[in-house]
């Protein structure tokens, strides 16, 4: 499911932080939870893979009913793929957002404007 089948012979500290990445993602697919909180997922992933996989996470939420929760700096990433969002301010501040539609036509930049 994580397409990291030809890492299987190989050490975990031979491999690449993309490729750590990825096998530590299968890691906490295989434990078969209902909810999957991830830390920076995309952290490491050039960009076509980090779109391959928020594709693959949003398949997963469908075919398998997970729940992913998953923090980001990728602001333009998660509105691109993301169900809902809830955004972080330094001073504290904080916005939930829930539309699908309003969050695929926002622009990053208008998130952090007075």
């Amino acid at each position: 499911m994580c397409g990291i089948a030809n890492l299987a012979d190989r050490q975990f500290n031979t491999l690449s932080d993309g490729e750590k990445q990825k096998v530590m993602l299968a890691r906490s697919l295989a434990q078969e939870t209902p909810v999957m909180l991830l830390d920076e997922p995309l952290a490491f992933l050039d960009y076509p893979a980090r779109r391959e996989l928020l594709a693959k996470l949003k398949d997963w939420c469908k075919e398998l009913g997970k729940t992913i929760i998953y923090s980001s700096h990728d602001l333009e990433l998660a509105l691109q793929h993301a169900d809902c969002m809830l955004l972080l301010q330094e001073d504290g501040k904080h916005q939930f957002i829930q539309d699908r539609e309003l969050l695929s036509r926002m622009d990053p930049a208008s998130l952090f404007t007075a």
